[in-house]
């Protein structure tokens, strides 16, 4: 099975950090095929630019070799902290 594994933290020594190098080596060691990407290393741009709106636009390298890993998964896991999600104090 090939597994994309995605991670969006700023952070090495964060939690999410930790639970992708835990889902790495459990995949990894059942055998599966994993492709990860950890967006902050490879400083993803996560602004949508208006150029790349209409359906005639191109994109990226960057965005056309994450759709390449995509389309080849048969799952994905996406890690990232729910920042929006907290407690808020008034």
């Amino acid at each position: 099975m090939n597994v994309l594994v995605i991670l969006g933290h700023p952070d090495r020594k964060s939690f999410n950090h930790a639970i992708a190098e835990t889902c790495l080596k459990k995949l990894e060691s059942l055998g599966h095929k994993v492709i990860f990407h950890d967006l902050y290393k490879e400083k993803s741009d996560p602004v949508l630019h208006s150029k790349e709106i209409p359906k005639e636009a191109g994109c990226g390298r960057i965005v056309r070799k994450h759709c390449n890993d995509l389309l080849k998964c048969d799952g994905i896991i996406i890690i990232h902290p729910n920042w929006w999600g907290q407690p808020r104090q008034f």
